[in-house]
């Protein structure tokens, strides 16, 4: 069951990233996050409810201890600045480009783990860095010859969009290292889904907030339930990032993570062959080819990562 979760998980994630690719670039971006936001939070309600009730009935707290509070808030503000920053990517870039940058989350987090944590690399995973840094750099390559068939070279939007997809991915890496490979008791022993869920709320606040200070009001949010088309594709955005939360949840649950994660970052080649034919971008095939080389790469980074957190949990 845990393959399925996981496969489950891989194909939500990545039709999730093209919907949002393909909202934003039409509709006003922050309305649009706070939306998606706000529907998601409703849509896990529910499973939130009754997990809280299963914790006070056991007699433990929601929120165990003033480390968990922290480290939700942490998670909440680093997640929001990563869903803006990769938001904006994904509206100026090509999708088949910035969704497997976004993913070098443990590339750098390896790179980064020496210095932070002395901790060092095995040969293999000197060879997934390899992999990883030459696909990513056909990949980048790929957009400075053009992101469509009739255009060429960088534009300032294009390059923008590398840069943001690339800094979520150094945001991501340094949060793991500060927390050490995140483990459940370092968040607190909170549970999953209500982590998730207060994840989600908070992130649909703090969107809410940053729409009226630069709308002044909000009525766009509004405006876009109001309209049919808009409302049918934020529901359906909602409900594929509750599913790929629920997923993602019971596959680690259920499975060993060192399994688990490998599985769900097929989204990458998914987003690529999907989203690149979508939105018509040039060079598909060879960044295809580059997002399998990406993926293998990323398996023994991936692997070795996953292998440490469980270490560290002992």
């Amino acid at each position: 069951m845990w393959l399925l979760y996981s496969l489950t998980a891989a194909v939500t994630y990545a039709f999730l990233n093209i919907g949002m690719a393909a909202l934003v670039r039409e509709l006003p971006l922050l309305p649009v996050l706070t939306a998606v936001s706000a529907l998601t939070t409703l849509m896990l309600l529910p499973f939130f409810i009754f997990v809280v009730y299963k914790e006070h009935t056991a007699g433990r707290k929601v929120i165990p201890n003033r480390l968990g509070l922290k480290a939700l808030l942490l998670a909440s503000g680093m997640d929001f600045l990563g869903v803006l920053m990769f938001s904006l990517a994904l509206k100026w870039g090509p999708i088949s480009v910035v969704t497997p940058l976004r993913q070098t989350v443990p590339l750098f987090s390896l790179i980064f783990a020496p210095r932070f944590l002395s901790e060092h690399t095995g040969r293999m995973q000197k060879i997934g860095i390899a992999l990883v840094v030459l696909s990513a750099s056909v990949l980048v390559w790929t957009t400075y010859n053009g992101n469509t068939p009739d255009s060429s070279g960088f534009t300032p939007p294009v390059l923008a969009a590398l840069t943001l997809a690339l800094g979520v991915a150094i945001i991501s890496a340094f949060i793991l290292i500060a927390n050490k490979y995140a483990t459940a008791q370092q968040y607190g022993k909170i549970t999953p889904l209500i982590f998730t869920t207060l994840d989600h709320a908070l992130l649909a606040l703090l969107f809410a907030i940053l729409t009226f200070l630069y709308h002044g009001t909000l009525l766009p949010v509004e405006m876009l339930i109001i309209k049919t088309s808009a409302l049918l594709l934020i529901i359906s955005l909602s409900a594929l990032s509750s599913l790929t939360s629920f997923c993602i949840i019971k596959a680690c649950q259920i499975g060993d993570t060192v399994k688990v994660s490998p599985v769900i970052r097929l989204s990458v080649l998914l987003s690529v062959i999907f989203g690149g034919a979508l939105f018509v971008e040039a060079h598909l095939w060879l960044r295809i080819i580059a997002s399998i080389v990406f993926i293998i790469g990323l398996l023994p980074v991936i692997i070795f990562q996953e292998k440490k957190k469980q270490t560290v949990s002992v």
